[in-house]
């Protein structure tokens, strides 16, 4: 979403004609526009939107300047204001079709780059996006790129079957004549329609097509790998294209700033920091935080118990990984999920090879922020979802602190995290007591698809480490496996009640994906059987008592989501009754389960959802289900309490 000196062209064309080559006009024009890009490029937003408004006071007629606000303001985390310009343009322009595709495009790229332009629906309804983007169409039936659009903005806004029906018109329509590549384009686009819609088969046909006709593109090879993860489960395909396309994106970078990649040398892959501190002792070096658990096992062959069908590859036990302590003298990060780099390598750690090559900034040019101090870091893998957060950076953030910023030599050490404002519960977890004495030392990560961060003066990680192969096969191919944070006991403690209340934990998710329709007629079953043991997890909550909730709980109940993640604030000896989804490619909770030495029931009786869907609607039978299952969950629980309970009472009588 960058704005390109091309534009540069029209604006001189425009002037030429009105200005009746005056010289003088045209240059003092061109400076001024200059300017502004300029200042767009270097995060300048406040002084480049002014200067586009100056331009816009004398040519208010170039549509390109509107569109060059908007932008601007949107880098500046304004949505309103750039929707505002844009709808003033709509209105000012109302028959220009080119106006029209252009504001369809930058909705699809506002909501595709959704962690650069967070909540950009609170500020233009999902009709209005369409309607825009169908006005465009109206204006002009034969351009192929409206219904193009369209389309990926349908899949975007999350209508996925309208989505498919455009891109299928698209290529009826117009397939034939245009370049290959811009065909290719689009049926990947329908590709990932298909997948969200829940279409896999239909989707890896078109998918192995693309790669036949163009096998040299790491894109097509990476779309194939994204099919079989989402819909088949621990694929061995999934990895192997994974793998491959990872490989190729790197192979195929050609990043030569001498200080990135001295010499212009050729770009490879790290898989995991240890093998790089042997080979490479003057870049990084590690420490094992964990010496002593290493490699344990944990988790039990009884457990999960199924409720209908046992699921497919249900790991039952793990290993505990090697957690380090890496440092590098010198380093680069970029991407959503902070993908370190230098020295021509790609670093992908614990993650091997599933890191978000999307959002690598691939240009040679992308600006490049400075950090003069020595930095710790804790964005990674999908930072800003909840789940990845609690398990993953969450502990990150902790043994850091420990190990770096609280020692007495590290005051001048600062802490990377994600900026603020972007998700409420990082934040509440940068503002907790335990965290408050960083508030000074934070720099916040921003606009990380267009910069590039370096640190020159170290950068320190943590990073689990975990075969590629374990005897398992629980961790090797499964990038969800958790960090059991409870044996930290880092969050204050909560008192427990004697009574019984709340001790039924459900986890609500009305109206989104993989909730259930009629949730409603769920919970008021639920409270008529169970009464005030059973309380309600919304996610809306402010973070502490999410964790106080979950502190009283007994047993936690829910559908397959993030809310789940909250089983780590329980108490010794709980247990989860999960419905799973279909097909059940994540055991994240199940991991989860395990790490903590508790047990769970897995619902498989009632139709899971799939990855982006809902569940369907639940029957009155499947509700009795559900219902029966808590109970004896619930009484296992309890019994299990009263064993704890006597073996406690007899060892003090002995003592």
């Amino acid at each position: 979403m960058k704005i390109v000196g091309a534009a540069v062209f029209t604006l001189l064309l425009f002037i030429l004609v009105t200005a009746e080559n005056n010289q003088d006009i045209m240059q003092r024009i061109k400076r001024l526009y200059d300017t502004a890009v300029a200042d767009f490029e270097h995060g300048n937003f406040n002084q480049a939107i002014a200067n586009f408004q100056t331009l816009k006071k004398v040519v208010p007629d170039w549509t390109d300047l509107y569109f060059h606000i908007a932008k601007a303001e949107m880098f500046n985390k304004r949505i309103d204001n750039a929707f505002r310009i844009l709808d003033e343009a709509a209105i000012q322009f109302p028959t220009s079709a080119d106006f029209h595709l252009e504001y369809c495009d930058l909705m699809a790229s506002m909501l595709y780059h959704k962690n650069d332009f967070v909540h950009a629906q609170k500020f233009k309804a999902d009709d209005e996006m369409v309607s825009i983007c169908e006005r465009a169409i109206h204006l002009d039936q034969k351009n192929p790129m409206g219904l193009r659009v369209l389309a990926t903005l349908q899949t975007l806004l999350g209508n996925y079957a309208e989505a498919i029906v455009a891109f299928d018109r698209w290529i009826d329509e117009f397939s034939h004549g245009l370049p290959e590549k811009q065909v290719h384009e689009t049926k990947s686009n329908l590709v990932e329609a298909l997948v969200r819609n829940g279409n896999y088969e239909r989707a890896f046909a078109i998918a192995k097509s693309l790669e036949s006709e163009d096998p040299e593109n790491p894109y097509h090879v990476h779309k194939i790998a994204y099919i079989r993860t989402i819909g088949w489960p621990i694929d061995d395909m999934a990895w192997t294209y994974t793998n491959r396309s990872l490989h190729m994106i790197v192979d195929s970078l050609a990043i030569t700033n001498p200080e990135i990649c001295p010499a212009g040398g050729k770009w490879r892959v790290a898989l995991n920091f240890t093998q790089e501190a042997i080979d490479y002792p003057d870049r990084l070096s590690i420490l094992s935080l964990n010496p002593e658990s290493a490699h344990t096992v944990y988790g039990r062959l009884d457990d999960p118990e199924f409720v209908g069908k046992p699921l497919e590859k249900y790991p039952h036990k793990f290993i505990e990984r090697d957690i380090h302590l890496v440092y590098m003298g010198n380093a680069f990060i970029t991407g959503h999920g902070g993908i370190v780099h230098g020295n021509c390598t790609v670093y992908t750690g614990g993650h091997h090879v599933t890191i978000d090559m999307q959002s690598f900034a691939e240009n040679n040019d992308a600006r490049i922020l400075t950090i003069t101090d020595p930095v710790v870091k804790v964005i990674q893998h999908q930072t800003r979802n909840y789940y990845h957060w609690i398990l993953e950076a969450l502990p990150k953030l902790l043994l850091l602190k420990k190990h770096v910023l609280d020692l007495p030599e590290n005051k001048n050490v600062k802490i990377l995290v994600p900026e603020h404002g972007v998700v409420a519960f990082i934040d509440a977890t940068l503002g907790m007591e335990e965290f408050r004495g960083l508030k000074e030392r934070i720099i916040e990560y921003k606009l990380a698809s267009i910069s590039r961060y370096w640190f020159k003066a170290g950068l320190w990680q943590v990073d689990w480490i975990h075969d590629l192969d374990d005897e398992f096969g629980s961790l090797n191919r499964n990038i969800w496996g958790a960090y059991a944070l409870k044996s930290r006991g880092i969050f204050p403690k909560i008192a427990t009640r004697s009574d019984e209340a709340g001790s039924i934990v459900y986890v609500s998710r009305p109206n989104t994906v993989r909730g259930f329709p009629n949730e409603s007629e769920l919970l008021q079953y639920l409270y008529q059987r169970f009464g005030n043991r059973l309380a309600i997890h919304t996610g809306r909550e402010p973070l502490l008592d999410q964790i106080a909730v979950f502190a009283r709980a007994r047993l936690v109940v829910g559908g397959h989501g993030a809310g789940l993640t909250n089983f780590v604030f329980t108490q010794n000896g709980a247990a989860m009754v999960m419905v799973p989804m279909d097909p059940h490619i994540e055991f994240c909770f199940g991991h989860i389960v395990a790490a903590m030495g508790g047990t769970h029931y897995v619902v498989s009786a009632i139709p899971g959802a799939h990855y982006y869907s809902t569940y369907s609607i639940l029957s009155s039978q499947q509700i009795g289900l559900l219902g029966d299952t808590i109970q004896q969950a619930y009484e296992a629980v309890s019994q299990n309490d009263e064993c704890l309970q006597q073996t406690e009472e007899k060892t003090n009588i002995e003592l």
